[in-house]
């Protein structure tokens, strides 16, 4: 049983350089989108084209 708790956190290798810069470019880019549409109306935001 105790082999069977486990079985579904597997470990995974480090992420390269690349993936990492990309993972954070990624998550900088929607927390930018985020904020746009918290900081103007929905409707600007959509007829702003994003």
């Amino acid at each position: 049983m105790n082999e069977f708790r486990f079985f579904f956190f597997k470990v995974k290798p480090p992420l390269s350089l690349w993936q990492t810069t990309g993972l954070l470019c990624w998550i900088l880019v929607k927390l930018i989108l985020v904020a746009a549409m918290i900081s103007q109306s929905a409707g600007e935001f959509i007829y702003a084209g994003f």
